[in-house]
């Protein structure tokens, strides 16, 4: 699995690490897996270039979107989990506007973990 060096296909021993038996600590975990991600590709430079990733041998920029389409499978998954449940799934926001010029720009995690949408997600 991304984060945590083992066979992702053996669903018995996943569900039985004493690390994801809580909601804190399938978060750290979530967690855990984007950073490795993130510092696989570390910077926009050299997004040609190959590197390995898990099972994986592609270029940054394929990995980059293999990440984003993962997030996306998981994302409508639990969006039909939430309904079920009753609840409404917060909106996706891909695109972060600049307040006060309206100009879209990248936001730091720090911004992220502020947003409407996160704190609603805290909240379940």
């Amino acid at each position: 699995m991304i984060a945590g060096g083992y066979d992702a296909t053996n669903f018995d021993e996943i569900f039985k690490r004493p690390e994801l038996q809580t909601k804190e600590g399938v978060i750290a975990w979530v967690d855990k897996s984007y950073d490795v991600m993130i510092n696989q590709i570390k910077s926009e430079d050299n997004l040609e270039d190959n590197t390995y990733y898990y099972r994986w041998n592609c270029r940054k920029n394929c990995l980059a979107r293999k990440g984003f389409e993962h997030q996306s499978h998981h994302r409508g998954k639990w969006a039909i989990y939430l309904r079920l449940v009753g609840e409404v799934p917060p909106g996706e926001q891909l695109i972060w506007k600049d307040e006060d010029s309206n100009t879209p720009r990248d936001i730091s995690r720090e911004e992220w973990m502020m947003t409407q949408t996160i704190r609603n997600i805290k909240r379940l």
